[in-house]
């Protein structure tokens, strides 16, 4: 498998340099990545590739709206985030989902799987020449909502450390009832947004699938304890748990949630005290 990495990686690489040359990457100018999360992997694999090509060591800053993690051997004041981090803030993290945040900032096109040549010039490779959900969610009604949101936002504030606090509680609040405790509706209409955690795009779901009450029950924090013990298999698991939850309904809906915040709780917790180890 390593081999085979590392043959494929080799094919990729000039092409890939040819591309960030195109765009300026190579220049003696201060630029940095902006992304949404969630463990700054991309802002390693860019500032190896250009160290890769230049003689003088080059950092990359990133900007993210929130890091779980972050590589280890990088200079973590070269990672800047917005509402949590991989030391700070556990509560925000609990009450957050970070797939039905992707959705919410879902481009166009499909995924980037290299570049080509055409005109003279270098062009992204796509898996798909529209985004899956194009045709089946309304993708550009959604960017250019985030678009004129960005632009009023930006007009009537500034970058003061009160603002910042005070952004800060909205999204939370925003976050917690959106992602933690949706409406019936919005369980059903953001639910259906296809997604998938591969890169390739393979074995799309809805990001909320239906679950039976048996299946929601087998992904309860006891049943995550009995599979580390290994008395358990492998269950049924949600992109989005709580959408999930919602759409099933019936008497246990409100313990499944408060269950689904218990477990998220149990992860970070061991994800911090991971990172403190190391």
């Amino acid at each position: 498998f390593q081999q085979m990495v590392i043959e494929n990686s080799k094919k990729a690489y000039e092409s890939t340099i040819a591309y960030m040359k195109q765009e300026g990457l190579f220049d003696e100018i201060e630029y940095a990545i902006v992304d949404v999360g969630w463990i700054g992997t991309i802002q390693q694999s860019m500032e190896d590739l250009v160290n890769s090509y230049r003689s003088e060591p080059f950092h990359l800053k990133g900007f993210y709206f929130g890091l779980y993690d972050t590589p280890d051997n990088m200079n973590q004041n070269n990672f800047n985030t917005f509402y949590f981090n991989s030391k700070n803030g556990l509560k925000r993290k609990v009450m957050f989902n970070n797939n039905i945040f992707e959705c919410l900032c879902a481009a166009n096109t499909g995924m980037t799987i290299g570049y080509e040549t055409k005109n003279g010039i270098l062009i992204p490779m796509f898996s798909s020449e529209k985004n899956v959900n194009v045709g089946y969610w309304p993708i550009e009604e959604q960017i250019n909502g985030v678009q004129e949101f960005a632009k009023e936002a930006v007009k009537v504030d500034t970058m003061s450390r009160e603002t910042s606090k005070r952004d800060m509680q909205i999204v939370y609040k925003l976050c917690k009832e959106f992602m933690c405790r949706p409406t019936k509706r919005e369980a059903q209409e953001y639910g259906r947004f296809r997604f998938s955690d591969d890169i390739t795009e393979k074995n799309l779901t809805s990001i909320a699938i239906e679950m039976t009450k048996e299946e929601i029950r087998k992904n309860r924090l006891i049943y995550y304890i009995l599979e580390r013990m290994g008395s358990t298999e492998h269950t049924k698991i949600s992109c989005w748990p709580e959408g999930s939850i919602v759409i099933a309904g019936g008497r246990g809906t409100r313990w499944n949630q408060i269950d689904c915040i218990l477990l998220r709780t149990i992860r970070y917790i061991k994800m911090s005290m991971k990172k403190v180890k190391k």
